[in-house]
């Protein structure tokens, strides 16, 4: 390595975890404190250092996510540790034939789908890009080692069942080091309940097997400081010291299992206080709790969706699209257009319908796929930001979707005029789109459903065991922040109608309108306005503003 590295700052519990430096490890840490970069970057080159000409693997639910969200700060932090791309890592091609390297051991066909490590002046291990939603990608692989990042995203039981058994084998060149089949999983605080095994991982780990680790290196960097002051000369006494304490960390490490939990105030002295400011007034309080804050988040009792759950949220994106791009083009918020999104059908029109108010507007997006009605994305705009923005935002996603036309569905309460426009909203929306080239078709779907039908409506679909209802299916990334809010949607206790939802958050003006109901509106008018049309198309006629009163 020619280039001299550069003064790198870690923060406590990245210098904690690489201190533990379990054979396993599970890392809940806030955003911003460098899981990627100051953590997941340095486990992958102790893996390929420690077992020279290994492989392993760097799993993530979405190909793309491996590409725009983890392996940028990973290698940006190799260059920081004076590392040269081409020279001592090398992204999705083979080592130059010329620096005459030993390849890894079990060697890929091909490097479309792996990151080359140098280990040292002679041999080269790999890091191999796996993904859930490539089907078989990892299949028939032998690995020594599994790490990830946005852990709580990944299907464990996919992680379980494909992944793990392939975490196998070449005892024979690792079998003294405790890394060989290690695992590392890093990831934000998880908030379904298909994500909180990640927390039960907890439970297994040895508190007092972490903390004797964690005396052993204290004595060991006692030892290496009183050395350092003697101009590195190390006395027999301690020789034999580091040597017994080496091979004692070796014995409780490769059976260890470590838990860490963090929020992004331990980095605080990188992020600033003005992220953590910024961040407060971006995210909602219960988002900023979990996301900042790393706190863990409460169920909600009485939800008016009791039957969405994990298994109606999917992950579809079109990795060829994604692997056309070339690497400048991967980084945080780059892969933000509809581009990436499989699940579209180009040919027919996109389904919307929005939530107006005060000081929060909302639209989410649907397609009907035969039985199933899939809700594509979710877009909302807060004060200032006006329902111009909406469609602003609407218009820049779906550029380069087709056909330009969409059904616009409606209740009689968007007739109604609001602060935030001069005009009705709808007719605002419908215009702004109009002037950027779209067609509305609007599609008034009368008074809107009582919350008894609404509330039976979604069930009867989620629970999907009516041919009559379509199925409602979700884009699982395109719409975090609608799952969130009918996922904190109550019904309201006491009051005259017990299925209405419980809306005084949407009129606490000192809570952020993410945590209110809005966007579950928006999709219920969505949702209903495409089984109406269904049901029309069908011929079915059976009254579903009075839908689930027999039951």
């Amino acid at each position: 390595m020619e280039s001299q590295p550069n003064r790198i700052h870690y923060n406590r519990p990245q210098l904690l975890a690489r201190a533990i430096d379990a054979k396993d490890e599970r890392d809940v840490w806030g955003r911003g404190t460098g899981k990627s970069q100051g953590r997941l970057s340095m486990r992958a080159l102790d893996m390929a250092q420690q077992m020279p000409r290994c492989s392993f693997v760097n799993v993530a639910n979405t190909y793309m996510q491996l590409l725009d969200r983890t392996l940028p700060p990973m290698l940006t932090h190799w260059q920081e540790l004076g590392m040269q791309r081409d020279v001592d890592f090398w992204v999705r091609k083979f080592p130059d034939k010329n620096f005459g390297l030993k390849m890894p051991y079990i060697m890929p066909e091909t490097p479309e789908h792996c990151v080359f490590i140098r280990a040292n002046k002679t041999d080269v291990s790999v890091m191999r890009l796996v993904s859930q939603d490539r089907p078989a990608s990892s299949s028939g692989l032998s690995v020594d080692g599994i790490i990830g990042d946005e852990a709580r995203y990944l299907n464990h039981q996919k992680l379980e069942d494909e992944l793990i058994p392939t975490n196998r084998g070449n005892e024979r060149y690792f079998k003294g080091s405790h890394l060989h089949h290690s695992t590392c999983y890093t990831s934000d605080m998880p908030n379904t309940p298909e994500s909180k095994w990640l927390i039960e991982e907890e439970k297994k780990m040895d508190v007092e097997g972490v903390e004797l680790v964690r005396l052993i290196q204290l004595k060991l960097s006692k030892i290496h400081s009183k050395a350092f002051g003697r101009g590195g000369k190390y006395t027999t006494s301690e020789q034999s010291k580091i040597k017994s304490f080496e091979k004692s960390l070796y014995e409780i490490r490769k059976d260890l299992l470590y838990y860490s939990e963090a929020s992004s105030l331990e980095n605080i002295h990188i992020l600033g206080e003005d992220f953590i400011r910024r961040m407060r007034k971006q995210l909602s309080p219960a988002e900023f709790n979990r996301a900042i804050l790393n706190i863990r988040p409460t169920t909600v009792e009485d939800g008016f969706y009791p039957y969405l759950s994990e298994r109606h949220f999917y992950v579809s994106i079109d990795n060829s699209f994604v692997d056309s791009l070339i690497e400048s083009a991967y980084g945080k918020g780059k892969l933000t257009d509809c581009r990436k999104d499989a699940d579209l059908q180009h040919s027919i029109p996109l389904s919307v319908a929005p939530d107006f108010g005060g000081s929060f507007n909302c639209l989410t997006v649907g397609q009907r796929w035969g039985r199933d009605f899939r809700i594509l994305k979710n877009f909302y705009v807060k004060n200032p930001e006006r329902v111009k923005h909406l469609a602003i935002d609407f218009d820049k996603y779906y550029k380069h979707f087709y056909k330009k036309e969409v059904v616009f569905y409606f209740d009689h309460t968007h007739y109604q005029t609001n602060p935030v426009s001069e005009k009705v909203p709808k007719d605002e929306l419908i215009s702004e789109l109009e002037a950027r080239g779209w067609r509305v078709r609007p599609r008034y779907i009368g008074e809107t459903p009582s919350p008894f039908t609404r509330h039976h409506l979604w069930n009867f679909g989620l629970v999907g065991d009516d041919d009559n209802i379509l199925r409602p299916l979700f884009n699982k990334y395109n719409t975090e922040e609608l799952r969130n809010s009918m996922q904190n949607t109550q019904m309201k206790r006491g009051g005259r109608d017990p299925w209405a939802k419980n809306k005084a958050l949407e009129r606490d003006m000192k809570v952020d309108q993410l945590e209110a109901p809005h966007l579950g509106d928006a999709a219920d008018i969505l949702y209903f306005g495409a089984n109406l049309d269904a049901m029309e198309h069908h011929n079915v006629a059976p009254d579903i503003y009075v839908l689930g009163r027999a039951s």
